[in-house]
């Protein structure tokens, strides 16, 4: 009720500034010009949905139909208030209403949200002057769905502003920002807590007359995160200051540096100081030369971490086919409880030439030899936020061995959601390391990053020598129609001490492919051997990709893709198969209709799960009114479940 009052009034008191003109017809002055409405537009809509699903379990069957009609208004405005060099005001406004607010919460196989209710409002004082100040305020309600796992029900609130005074010399910048956000799930009573303010300030400056430039920024965090379980609450305090020099007119010469310092205080105490700098000189005779240093100085409530990182690199350019490079890299690593220092040199060459029938012949060779040693007695490592990408069809192993598995924790990158082990993602054993795959239909996005945490027993001091060695062929004919190509990687280890208790993946890989494209399609396959105590295997992929525009009215594509993975140290198979496709056909003017469909098979292990879906939608647009309909279908099973599911819907769209 208040959201509709609200915009009620939003529409009344806006009306005195400017009545709503016509293209072509001349604004009207009102005689009250404390309020100057600039611009109104916004959409009403009508929408119904009806769905029908079906879950089967061992010994329950469950049969669920929804119906839903919702109707809404969303209003966008710009409004000056006595003079638009003086305010300008910003008002965003959207109700939603329904008969039945929570059936269409049931939806699988996706995160669906729908807003409704929502509020943002943004101003702007002298926007042309040096000194100007912008707030803002936001409002909103949605639900949100996990594929029968959990409804979720969220309200936002965010509001701030910013101070910025702009000159030549120093211009500077001081906000302020608040955001709460509370989750609850309906289903189990949970709930999930988050505030955080902040307050900021920043300033830029020149020091030469060599487009250098410099920033000054400091940071005050206020945070709390809190469930059923647990409250966490946290205060921080950032400094940094970022500098980046060209050393001469011409700027073959550029020295960068960033530097910051970290306090966080209550429920996570650390203090840090990090630091990287840059060196870059393009040389005579085609030589380039890059340099980096990187140092942390972490200090937590148990530990204690001081790490140096030097990399260089000189690199020399031979006409435009030859590229050859020389690296080095040095880390070091010193806490409470360990001493690790890594030593890493090489080189690296890349040859490309132009050859008959228009092709190119590539060929690359890099070698490193890596010293690494470690200093420590056994002790539990605890690995926090370390970054993985899951790809379907990809293997990936989580970087340390021993890990125990009761303590691996999955979240998304911002953090806030934990996904579940046999819903979301699986592990397999593999000697003494885990691979982590995500799971078709899961939560996890394909080919996204997710953070993992673990426990993880370190082993004691050792020491070792690493070779790697790489290296590709491969030659394209006739203006890329075919490609060959060829890969090989080696990775072994000399002079071992005290690695009785250290898994070293020893491995040997060679991967043969070829890839064929013309015009509208591009199909391949690709083969790959690869020998390792750890996890060996071989994989089978090949994959066909058809995209064609018919005469700016029918749209094609289809994409099919199958990697079949054996692994030879125990006969266990990995098969991962997907077919997608969409045709769409724009029928006459602004009206189109589109079909599409995809299927998903993964089978691991002697598990199987399949993934099927289907939709057919149908746009049109007559004056300002947009109308859609369309029907899908999405069937998956998994394990002991199977969940069938129909749906369609109706929208209807009037913009003004």
């Amino acid at each position: 009720m208040k959201a509709r009052i609200l915009i009620l009034l939003l529409i009344l008191v806006s009306g005195y500034g400017y009545a709503q003109t016509l293209l072509g017809e001349s604004k009207q002055k009102s005689s009250f010009k404390l309020w100057r409405l600039i611009y109104i537009n916004g959409e009403a809509k009508v929408e119904g949905f009806y769905r029908e699903q079906k879950i089967d379990r061992d010994l329950l069957s469950e049969f669920q139909k929804s119906k839903n009609y919702t109707g809404g208004l969303l209003i966008n405005t710009r409004s000056a208030i006595w003079d638009p060099k003086f305010m300008l005001l910003d008002v965003d406004a959207e109700y939603n209403t329904g008969f039945d607010g929570d059936q269409y919460l049931v939806f699988p196989d996706r995160a669906e949200a729908r807003t409704l209710n929502k509020l943002d409002l943004r101003s702007t004082f002298f926007s042309e002057k040096p000194v100007s100040l912008t707030t803002f305020a936001s409002f909103n309600q949605l639900y949100q769905n996990r594929e029968s796992l959990a409804n979720i029900k969220s309200n936002n609130r965010n509001y701030g502003g910013m101070l910025s005074y702009a000159n030549k010399y120093l211009p500077t910048q001081i906000g302020y920002s608040n955001s709460k956000n509370y989750q609850d799930e309906l289903q189990t009573g949970r709930f999930f807590n988050q505030e955080q303010s902040d307050i900021y300030a920043r300033s830029s400056f020149n020091l030469t007359k060599l487009d250098d430039r410099n920033e000054l920024s400091y940071n005050h965090n206020e945070f709390i995160n809190s469930t059923e379980y647990i409250n966490l609450k946290n205060k921080a305090d950032i400094i940094s200051l970022y500098n980046n020099y060209n050393l001469d007119f011409k700027r073959r010469y550029n020295f960068s540096s960033n530097i910051s310092k970290s306090i966080q205080k209550g429920s996570y105490n650390l203090d840090r100081l990090q630091a990287f700098e840059n060196l870059s000189l393009k040389l005579p005779k085609n030589f380039n030369f890059v340099a980096s240093y990187g140092f942390n100085n972490l200090k937590q409530d148990s530990n204690k971490v001081i790490q140096h990182n030097v990399k260089s690199a000189v690199s020399h350019k031979l006409y435009e086919s030859l590229y050859s490079s020389l690296i080095y890299e040095y880390n070091t690593q010193k806490s409470d409880f360990y001493k690790r220092s890594l030593h890493l040199a090489g080189f690296d060459i890349r040859y490309n030439k132009k050859i008959p029938t228009n092709g190119m012949l590539s060929m690359s060779y890099k070698y490193t030899k890596q010293f690494q040693t470690t200093e420590s007695d056994p002790i539990m490592f605890q690995a926090i936020h370390e970054e993985y990408v899951l790809t379907d069809g990809n293997v990936v192993l989580l970087n340390r061995p021993y890990i125990d598995p009761a303590s691996i924790i999955v979240r998304d990158v911002t953090g806030t959601i934990i996904y579940q082990l046999n819903f979301d993602y699986i592990l397999i054993e593999r000697n003494n390391y885990f691979e982590i795959q995500r799971i078709i239909g899961g939560l996890i996005p394909n080919g996204t990053a997710v953070y993992v945490d673990y426990v993880a027993n370190q082993p004691g001091s050792y020491k070792y020598v690493a070779n790697n060695q790489s290296f590709y062929a491969g030659v394209r004919l006739f203006k890329q129609l075919m490609e060959f190509y060829y890969r090989f990687n080696k990775m072994d280890y000399i002079m071992q001490e005290k690695v009785e208790n250290l898994v070293l993946n020893y491995y040997t890989q060679q991967t043969y492919g070829a890839m064929f494209e013309y015009k509208f399609a591009k199909a391949g396959t690709e083969y790959s051997i690869y020998h390792s105590n750890v996890i060996p295997y071989t994989m089978l992929w090949y994959y066909l990709d058809l995209q064609k525009n018919f005469s700016q009215r029918v749209n094609v594509s289809l994409h099919g893709s199958v990697r079949d993975y054996k692994m030879t140290g125990d006969s266990l198979t990995q098969k991962f198969t997907s077919f997608s496709g969409k045709v769409a056909y724009r029928i006459w003017g602004m009206s189109t209709i589109s079909a599409s469909a995809g299927y998903m098979n993964q089978k691991v292990n002697g598990t199987e799960l399949d993934y099927l879906t289907a939709r057919l939608d149908f746009t049109t647009v007559y004056r300002q009114l947009y109308f859609s309909a369309g029907t899908e279908l999405y069937r998956r099973n998994y394990l002991s479940e199977g969940i069938n599911f129909y749906g369609g819907y109706l929208k209807i769209v009037r913009k003004f």
